[in-house]
């Protein structure tokens, strides 16, 4: 299954967004293994493997659009990209000497860093200037063997993002889940016998609930 899911997918594409894409229908995988194991026979076995590839793949996709939505929604509230604020002079999270530093070598590239009076005069122009450096280091550090903790963290970055654009759909699972196990349990207790599997399984599934609203935020 392993293997099955690698292909046609790197690195980054495992780590940000398949990772967060499994997080997302695994209350649906423990579900179909507490109450549906009579079934699991060789064939629906098979065809498990398919559906689930196909909802990893699917769920991935999502976790990419709803990963950029929230970047988008980011950017907006804060004024700008992260990286393109941090390049700024009137931003005091990297301090002036470092800061300087950075815009010293980037104008030895031929790129252009405004001035803190040019900032002061025009941010939407000096903050086109900062991007177009961002872009050009982007480009320059695409070599991942190259700039191996860039790309770690790059792909940090990705799950996070991708994990909080996929809350919703992650709580709308686990509630389906919740009252799916809740009515296997009601229903064992009527047959007359305890179903500790599912009694277990619904402390999980809302320990999860209860991690996803409070634990994957904004600021995770």
């Amino acid at each position: 299954m392993v293997t099955t899911i690698d292909v046609g997918f790197d690195r980054y594409d495992r780590n940000a967004r398949l990772k967060p894409a499994l997080l997302v229908i695994l209350p649906l995988l423990l579900l179909v293994a507490v109450w549906l194991k009579e079934v699991w026979t060789s064939a629906t076995a098979l065809l498990g493997v398919v559906v689930f590839c196909g909802l990893i793949f699917l769920v991935s996709r999502i976790a990419r659009y709803r990963g950029r939505l929230l970047q988008k929604r980011i950017e907006r509230d804060l004024g700008g990209l992260p990286t393109t604020i941090a390049l700024r002079h009137r931003d005091t999270r990297i301090d002036g000497q470092t800061k300087a530093r950075y815009h010293a070598f980037l104008r030895t590239r031929g790129l252009v860093v405004p001035t803190a009076d040019e900032e002061q005069i025009n941010l939407a122009v000096a903050d086109g200037h900062y991007r177009s450096c961002v872009a050009w280091l982007l480009e320059a550090t695409r070599d991942k063997s190259k700039f191996k903790m860039i790309a770690d963290e790059n792909i940090d970055f990705g799950f996070r993002r991708n994990l909080v654009g996929l809350k919703p759909v992650a709580i709308a699972i686990l509630v389906i889940a919740l009252i799916l196990n809740a009515a296997g349990i009601s229903m064992a207790f009527i047959d007359s016998s305890t179903p500790w599997e599912g009694i277990v399984l619904f402390v999980m599934l809302g320990l999860t609930a209860l991690a996803w609203v409070y634990v994957v935020t904004d600021c995770l």
